[in-house]
């Protein structure tokens, strides 16, 4: 299953991918504390999902890119971890949109 995050910003850093993984981490947290410390309490636990950003009209600008949307598809077998990072982020007022 995935679902797709919409972002619209003008500018991000040029290493925004542990950016994106905080956004995901802070929904979970927001949704369901007991399942995020399920997830990240332990080390070395394989989390059970992939994401791919998609830049719409990106420009390098020294240490930024300046885009017009950031689209983020999650992918994850795992419909619970799916459940609380849809729910977090509509607690955040996030567009997302199911693609199943």
């Amino acid at each position: 299953m995935r679902i797709i995050c919409s972002f619209q910003v003008k500018k991000i850093p040029v290493h925004y991918r542990m950016a994106i993984v905080s956004i995901l981490k802070e929904s979970i947290r927001a949704s369901s504390e007991e399942y995020y410390e399920r997830l990240y309490a332990k080390a070395n636990v394989t989390k059970p999902f992939v994401f791919s950003p998609f830049l719409k009209n990106f420009r390098f600008k020294g240490d930024e890119i300046e885009l017009d949307e950031l689209r983020v598809i999650i992918s994850s077998p795992d419909y619970e971890f799916l459940l609380h990072v849809y729910n977090g982020l509509q607690s955040k007022g996030l567009s997302i949109k199911d693609t199943n």
